[in-house]
């Protein structure tokens, strides 16, 4: 009987004891809510190589997936801060993987790390990898993303300390940055192949560097394949970015095709370039990068000593000044694409197949068209584009040049001359295969509605380039 007794107690308590308590699992005395027990499996490492700093609690119970690298699944448990997968297969010590967390966190946001470009070269005092082209520096006197970095690592027996470091963190995606981290607090980032790393100067020094939660935010978004970016963008007006931007990225926008670069406003006088003029919209393409956004920068705005039509801004750019707008061009490219500013797609001039005379001679509308030429002045555009595109590839090679979008419409039973400017343009001019890659069309909203994101919509002609929908059901895209 007191056999029979202890065993029906044993049940007893064993049905009342925690799930998360079991044989296979290690759980951490106080864990918050939301958190779970970290498989046994992968205990070991976990304590081995930082803890809870490093990978931060488990968010996941440990289960088969499949790894988007390899055909099959494998044991996988999800923490705070990275991912680790069970590969059986391999030997020791290399048979528990760390995710490229950083990597794939880019890629879900949209973000093109590579196509920010390379800094200049090595910083003094800083650490320089040149597969990437990105300096690791210190934020203070022997405090930060450095020092972090050079101070943990894998612990794989047999190599040094730079290897381990590169085992657990990877090489830098970018360089360092402000960002405005998911609470709304800007901070200092600089992204990794497997972590990002923050900078807290108001926290005690031990913990002023600190790793992102790369394994929840990547978790939170799974229905976002890595490597998709959102297809949806808007406009935001200058001056208005500061207020949108956060708006744009929680709805998942991704394009923000931001106007100002207004070469009239940054040349004034030929050779003179008053980069002060563009703080403000700079501080705008600064808070984009932040968000996570992808800008679209038009460039637009004829000065008066290059005007074909005098006193027409908005209107084609004389022969013999061509060359001086393909330098400029070449020099603002350079500025900004590196960080903090990473421009890479370029939209030349506004709607500009407009004729002079349907608009005022500064309208945010470009009036390049001429109702008098049977190609509607699509030559003049094309030779611009021939003398700009070769200088911006020069000054960022992996920079995309995109055609401003077209105004006009069309009436299919009587098409405009507009349609053989466009064909003139895009089909019929030599030296435009690279500059004709892709095109924009505006979707037009209430000019009532002024600083308010308004949705654009873009096609691409090439696999991976901006498709930019409206996100407003009630906007119609310009025909074309």
């Amino acid at each position: 009987m007191r056999l029979i007794i202890t065993l029906m107690l044993l049940i007893v308590f064993t049905a009342l004891a925690p799930a998360h308590a079991r044989a296979t699992e290690t759980c951490l005395p106080n864990q918050p809510a939301g958190t779970v027990c970290l498989d046994d499996a992968f205990t070991r490492f976990w304590q081995a190589n930082g803890g809870l700093p490093v990978f931060g609690y488990a968010i996941a119970a440990a289960g088969p997936e499949r790894n988007a690298d390899a055909p099959q699944e494998f044991v996988t448990q999800w923490t705070e801060r990275n991912r680790f997968e069970l590969h059986s297969e391999n030997r020791a010590p290399y048979q528990i993987l760390l995710g490229r967390m950083g990597a794939e966190r880019l890629a879900q946001l949209g973000h093109d790390a590579a196509g920010e470009g390379r800094e200049n070269g090595p910083i003094a005092g800083c650490l320089w990898f040149e597969e990437t082209g990105h300096n690791v520096c210190d934020q203070d006197d022997g405090q930060g993303f450095k020092t972090y970095w050079q101070s943990h690592g894998l612990n794989l027996s047999g190599l040094d300390t730079y290897r381990r470091a590169l085992a657990l963190f990877g090489l830098p995606l970018t360089a360092a940055r402000e960002e405005q981290s998911a609470d709304g607090e800007t901070l200092l980032t600089q992204w990794f192949e497997r972590a990002r790393f923050e900078w807290h100067p108001s926290n005690p020094s031990e913990y002023r560097v600190q790793l992102g939660l790369l394994g929840a935010e990547l978790r939170a978004d799974r229905n976002q394949p890595p490597g998709t970016a959102s297809l949806f963008g808007v406009t935001i007006s200058n001056g208005f970015v500061a207020a949108t931007a956060g708006r744009a990225a929680a709805a998942r926008a991704n394009w923000v095709r931001q106007s100002g670069f207004l070469w009239s406003e940054i040349e004034p006088t030929p050779g003179a370039r008053e980069w002060s003029r563009v703080a403000g919209l700079e501080a705008d393409l600064q808070a984009l990068a932040a968000q996570g956004l992808t800008a679209i920068a038009v460039v637009q705005s004829t000065p008066a000593w290059a005007q074909q039509i005098p006193g027409h801004s908005c209107g084609a750019i004389k022969p013999e000044a061509l060359d001086a707008f393909a330098g400029f061009m070449r020099d603002l490219v350079a500025r900004y694409s590196a960080p903090p500013y990473n421009i890479r797609y370029w939209e030349i001039w506004n709607e500009e197949d407009v004729d002079p005379s349907m608009v005022g001679p500064t309208s945010g509308f470009g009036c390049w068209g001429n109702a008098t030429d049977p190609y509607y002045g699509g030559g003049a555009y094309a030779e611009m584009l021939k003398r700009v595109y070769p200088a911006i590839k020069q000054a960022n090679p992996s920079a995309q040049v995109l055609l401003g979008g077209m105004l006009l419409d069309c009436d299919a039973d009587h098409p405009l001359k507009g349609r053989e400017w466009q064909k003139r343009r895009l089909g019929h001019e030599p030296g435009l295969a690279g500059a004709r890659r892709r095109r924009a069309w505006q979707a037009p909203a209430d000019p009532r509605d002024a600083g308010a994101i308004s949705g654009r919509q873009a096609g691409s002609a090439e696999r991976g380039g901006p498709a930019v929908l409206p996100i407003e059901p009630t906007m119609r895209p310009a025909l074309l």
